[in-house]
């Protein structure tokens, strides 16, 4: 991991490719059509492509070789609009190839195999039902970031090393992504209360009676911590069976930033 992702340097929106596309993420989804450009239907979708997504004339269409061996310029077709275009034109492209796909070339296939990609390369979206979503958005990012930057350590540290065992492209380490994203919730409680003890589901009790903390907030972290801390929760050592994914490290990161903001909101309403 480079220094810039270890130490925080990097912003949140740039470790998880949230309206951005960078080499190796452009790269790995070109590789999905280079890989079934040899397909059959290849040559009548390139002239779909030509023709409906770029709106130009068929008699123009680029071609290769002699009058006796023809054929489509895959490159000028399909490659430099794809490698010059913007990263949601990008986008626009696989949902419109995946539109237009015969069933033989099993399209469920194909974005099974971006998803792969986006997984991979630590993207904020994926292919749902043929449209690509945003797993994470501008206000999730915000929040996490707003948790870094305004949070004392070891809290805002927590939050760092939880970002940065989520966003790991080339080893993710999505159970302890998780671990330190509850780490970081049990080290505000402690700094709220100026305790140096105690475990988060413990001092609960103590934050709802000195800050005012709804009960149903209180209760449902209790629930959260429990699942991290229970004999087959996340934090337990003799854990061997790891079925985590980024899924659940972003939800844990999200939702863990989201009531640090709180509770730092209560702080300084009352001082």
């Amino acid at each position: 991991m480079k220094f810039s992702e270890r130490y925080g340097y990097k912003k949140v929106r740039d470790a998880v490719q949230f309206e951005s596309m960078d080499d190796a993420l452009r790269n790995g989804l070109w590789n999905l059509f280079h890989f079934r450009k040899d397909n059959s239907g290849s040559a009548e979708f390139l002239i779909i492509f030509w023709t409906d997504y770029l709106k130009k004339s068929r008699d123009e269409i680029p071609t290769i070789g002699s009058d006796f061996s023809v054929s489509l310029d895959y490159n000028k077709i399909l490659r430099q609009p794809f490698y010059n275009s913007e990263w949601y034109e990008v986008f626009d492209i696989l949902e419109f190839y995946c539109a237009h796909m015969p069933p033989s070339d099993r399209p469920m296939l194909f974005q099974n195999s971006c998803n792969s990609v986006f997984e991979k390369e630590m993207s904020a979206y994926r292919f749902i039902e043929g449209k690509i979503t945003p797993i994470i958005d501008a206000p999730e990012i915000e929040s996490i970031e707003e948790a870094i930057n305004k949070s004392e350590n070891p809290v805002g540290k927590h939050l760092k090393n939880a970002l940065d065992k989520l966003s790991d492209r080339q080893a993710p380490d999505y159970r302890n992504s998780i671990k330190e994203s509850i780490s970081a919730v049990e080290s505000q409680v402690k700094l709220m209360l100026g305790k140096t003890k105690g475990s988060l589901g413990e001092l609960l009790a103590e934050l709802e009676k000195r800050v005012g903390l709804h009960g149903a907030l209180k209760k449902g972290f209790s629930a959260i911590y429990g699942y991290t801390s229970d004999k087959g929760g996340i934090r337990h050592a003799l854990l061997t069976d790891d079925n985590n994914d980024f899924n659940d490290a972003k939800y844990m990161l999200v939702v863990c930033s989201a009531f640090i903001n709180y509770l730092n909101g209560k702080k300084e309403a009352l001082n």
